[in-house]
């Protein structure tokens, strides 16, 4: 069994700051030191985020309902990597994106499968 390093990163972009003073936080998922990167879809004043604890501090509804989402973010990452590395299956950082996506396709073509398709799509092209 091949060993790797697999690690989630929250971070901010202050380059990307809102009018409302909101910047968005994003998702980084590390494997064997490729990364990738993708969009939490919440946003939080640069006020409210420890970049250290990778956390919006606070004891308010906004800062609970952030990390509330990025601690769910974190372990279905988590599950969605254990279960690829059980399936023998390579768990790289675009892989864990698209099943987070909904983008991944599990179904396994065979050869007979896809034969007739592609002589008809080369029949098609003459």
């Amino acid at each position: 069994m091949i060993k790797s390093t697999f690690s989630i990163l929250f971070l901010i972009r202050k380059s990307r700051l809102g009018k409302s003073g909101e910047s968005p936080i994003s998702m980084r998922i590390t494997v064997n030191g490729r990364f990738t990167e993708m969009s939490t879809l919440r946003k939080v004043p640069l006020a409210l985020w420890d970049q250290k604890k990778e956390q919006a501090i606070g004891k308010g509804p906004i800062p609970i309902e952030i990390n509330r989402h990025l601690e769910s973010l974190r372990t279905r990452a988590y599950e969605v990597h254990k279960e690829l590395v059980e399936r023998d299956s390579y768990a790289d950082p675009l892989t864990i994106k698209e099943y987070f996506q909904g983008k991944h396709n599990d179904k396994i073509y065979f050869l007979f499968t896809l034969f007739p398709f592609n002589f008809r799509l080369i029949r098609s092209l003459l």
